[in-house]
């Protein structure tokens, strides 16, 4: 079977073509038409910059994504809690040819998935927004780990969708914010999600700002950038005693440097949350979506077809990942 996809042929070029879908099912996979998938662009450039992989296979060409929404269409014979029309999110797809892919391959019209990497989706949430649903569970994930409490001041570096999540996390759980970005678009995404304060690092102080809510540093550090250079700084906004989440994807291609005075002096407690939860934390979230307890639109600022997102990849590929107004952004299939 034939379907559309967007495919890295080789590093930083994206092209819209067609892939072969496997015609018989195995027997907990199911087809399901694809609504809209949710671009990850940290985790993406990675992949497309072949600086992460997945596993010893050749980087490309490769189908990127690990998260969209859909119609189910087929199903395989041990699938009998899905029924036909039915609509559902999912993490992976499977290629009948020998398509190398990064992780899931999601970034396509139809797909073929297994059931233990989907759930249904709940009644009320939205599809633009649900098709992003892995982002928002891997700041939770992390919000989880580090335990924030209700009053404690967090402090959160980087506003990409991941940093959102954090934001989003940390307010339901009734602590206090402050969010860093340099981009006003991020910034005022944060405040509508909870946020406190919002600095723009390149003209305020964060320091600054988050003594005003704790003069000994905040008891939570996220650092969401996944840009190793700015860890010290993320490091400095911390208390003696504090909690530390390395919440961004640094790489695999090269090591990460620190002064290592700060942290060991503060004797902090670190976190390394991988991933988003697996199924409990996705369900959780997606069903905060639908119960408009998390809003997740604000984070939604660019919804485009195939064609377009072809465009898009390569405006954000041009610019090296600078285009800043671009925050989360939906293929609509």
């Amino acid at each position: 079977m034939r379907t559309e996809a967007i495919v890295f042929t080789a590093p930083s070029q994206p092209v819209l073509q067609a892939v072969e879908l496997p015609d018989e099912l195995a027997p907990d996979e199911f087809r399901g038409r694809t609504l809209c998938s949710g671009i990850s662009i940290g985790t993406e450039r990675l992949l497309w910059e072949g600086r992460l992989a997945w596993s010893d296979e050749p980087h490309f060409p490769q189908v990127l994504g690990y998260q969209a929404i859909g119609i189910v269409e087929a199903l395989g014979s041990e699938v009998t809690d899905f029924e036909i029309g039915q609509r559902v999110l999912w993490r992976n797809s499977r290629f009948a040819e020998e398509l190398p892919r990064a992780f899931s391959g999601t970034h396509t019209a139809m797909a073929v998935a297994r059931r233990g990497d989907a759930l249904p989706a709940p009644e009320g949430l939205d599809d633009e927004s649900g098709s992003l649903f892995v982002l928002p569970a891997v700041g939770f994930h992390g919000v989880a780990m580090a335990q924030v409490s209700y009053g404690e001041v967090v402090a959160v570096q980087g506003l990409g969708m991941v940093g959102l999540a954090v934001v989003a996390a940390c307010r339901l759980r009734g602590a206090r914010l402050v969010a860093i970005d340099p981009s006003p678009q991020r910034r005022a995404a944060a405040l509508a999600m909870g946020a406190d304060v919002a600095v723009d690092p390149t003209i305020d102080s964060a320091a600054d700002a988050v003594k005003s809510m704790n003069p000994s540093g905040a008891d939570v550090v996220f650092e969401s950038t996944g840009v190793g250079r700015l860890l010290d700084a993320a490091f400095a906004l911390a208390r003696t005693h504090g909690r530390f989440v390395f919440q961004g994807n640094y790489g695999g291609d090269k090591p990460i440097e620190i002064q290592f005075l700060v942290p060991h002096g503060k004797q902090l407690t670190c976190f390394f949350p991988c991933n988003d939860g697996l199924l409990p934390c996705r369900r959780a979230v997606t069903q905060l979506m639908a119960r408009g307890q998390l809003d997740w639109r604000p984070a939604v600022s660019h919804v485009v077809g195939p064609v377009g997102a072809v465009t898009l990849y390569e405006r954000i590929i041009a610019g090296h990942g600078a285009a800043t107004d671009v925050l989360g952004a939906v293929i609509r299939w």
